[in-house]
This record gives structure tokens, C-alpha cells and sequence, in this order.
């Protein structure tokens, strides 16, 4: 992440507690506000995520944003050699050390992603980097860095929102977190100058979640039928329809 600020990228497990989730509302945590309704969705996006990893990480494993390091305990440990996550925020560094229950193989550095990854060519089976590139300064040069450290045969796992849905109409973006975001054809041409095999991937769809009117009455019924059945958090097979957000799966060849 480029900024130590209270995203909500950097959720820690523990605040879904019903005193916690007021806390949250009230802007007294260092988690964005938002409501307990939306602390569970949001929740429940990243929680997708890992699991959607979870079928593909193995070996030496790099998680850049990891946060508070919740991500490791979703994934398949019987595959992963080791894990290393890396955030700039120091705080949620702290968090993951209590949040993530085997740490036989972990490592966790603080590390700002806008700068040269400190790592050796080819040192990683597996790079996952969730909600990151839209915050990133130069997101060309994070690419070109996430391929040089990743191994010949090695996947890299990206998500990103979609821009289309989050920021339409407007020449910058809406969230004052991020500084670029990605319409698809624009995701695809940036991942396809680095990356020569791409799978694409949908997260949520704007069909049914009705983004365009958040604080309208369907959109809130919307979003708790679609916490509780999974429609709008699964990761899945990328389709015709608006996703809210793109998932990525590359490699090099």
C-alpha cells in the first residue's frame, strides 16, 4: 500500500465482534468507518479472494498487502513452503503476528511495493497481491518488478476494482486511496505487456448489486442476500455481465 491510513484492506479478523463493529461505525478504530453490514461484506470479498488462492499458491510464497495477515490462513499450508507478507503499514504488520495461527514458516517485512522489491530474480512460486496495484504509483514498474522475482514456471495472483463501477464518470478516482484504477480493456493491456499467459477472473457482479444506488433500499437488500449466498464475493469465471472487481491469475509463459 502507498499510504499508512486506515483502508479497509487491512481489516483484521478479530473487529467482527459485535463491540467492535459499532467501534468501526462510529470512526474509532483505525479501519475506515462503515457500517457492520458492510465490515461482513467486505469481509467476506477478501475472504474469497484467499480461498480462490488458496488453489493455486504452493512453494515460496510472497503476499504483497498482505495486511494484517489474515490472507495465510485461507491458503492450503500443506503446499506452501514458506509465506512471506510484506505491508507498509506497521501496525497491521504487528496485527498478523497474533492473527495468523501457523507461523512455522512465516515471515512478514514492512516493505512500501512503490519501490524496487528488494528480492532476487526469480525467488517466488507464487506472488498474490490483492487490492494493491490501484494504490500504486507507478503500477507498470510493480509489474515488471513482480515478474522478475517471480519463477520461470510461477503464478501471480492480482485483484483490482473495477473502475467502471467505482469511479465512473470521473476522471479521477473516487476512492482518495487509490491513484489509478482499471477499466477491463485497460487491466488486460498493462497485465499483457509483462505477462505472456492471463486468466481472467470476476468478483461480485454490478447487475446485482446495484452499486450505482448504495444507499437505495434494493442495493442494501442486495448486498445482505448477496454476503449470505456468496453471489457477490465468489470469484468467478469472467463473463459478460459488470463486475465490481477483476481477478487475474498470470504467468509467464
Amino acid at each position: 500500500m502507498s499510504k499508512e491510513s486506515p483502508t479497509l484492506e487491512r481489516i483484521d479478523p478479530r473487529w467482527l465482534n459485535p463491540n467492535n463493529l459499532i467501534k468501526i461505525w462510529r470512526g474509532q478504530t483505525d479501519i475506515y468507518p462503515l457500517s457492520p453490514i458492510g465490515v461482513h461484506f467486505i469481509w467476506n470479498e477478501h475472504k474469497a479472494r484467499y480461498r480462490f488462492a488458496s488453489q493455486i499458491a504452493l512453494g515460496e510464497t510472497l503476499d504483497i498487502s498482505c495486511g494484517t495477515g489474515y490472507g495465510f490462513n485461507f491458503l492450503n499450508s500443506d503446499k506452501i513452503k514458506s509465506y512471506l507478507g510484506v505491508d507498509l503499514n506497521r501496525k497491521a504488520l504487528a496485527r498478523a503476528k497474533e492473527v495468523i495461527r501457523d507461523k512455522s514458516n512465516l515471515e512478514l517485512l514492512q516493505l512500501n511495493a512503490n519501490f524496487t522489491l528488494p528480492f532476487q530474480d526469480k525467488s517466488f512460486d507464487t506472488i498474490i497481491s490483492f487490492e494493491t496495484i490501484e494504490h500504486i504509483t507507478d503500477q507498470s514498474k510493480l509489474l515488471k518488478e513482480i515478474e522478475r522475482i517471480l519463477k520461470d514456471d510461477g503464478k501471480f495472483v492480482v485483484s483490482t476494482s473495477n473502475k467502471e463501477v467505482f469511479s465512473s464518470n470521473s476522471n479521477q478516482p473516487i476512492n482518495h486511496f487509490h491513484t489509478k484504477e482499471f477499466g477491463i480493456s485497460e487491466f488486460k493491456t498493462s497485465l499483457g505487456l509483462v505477462f505472456k499467459k492471463i486468466k481472467y477472473y470476476s468478483q461480485g457482479e454490478l447487475q446485482d448489486f446495484e452499486i450505482k444506488k448504495p444507499s437505495s433500499i434494493q442495493s442494501r437488500v442486495n448486498r445482505i442476500v448477496g454476503m449470505l449466498n456468496g453471489r457477490q464475493t465468489s470469484v468467478l469465471n469472467m463473463n459478460d455481465n459488470i463486475p465490481r472487481y477483476f481477478v487475474a491469475v498470470c504467468s509467464k509463459f
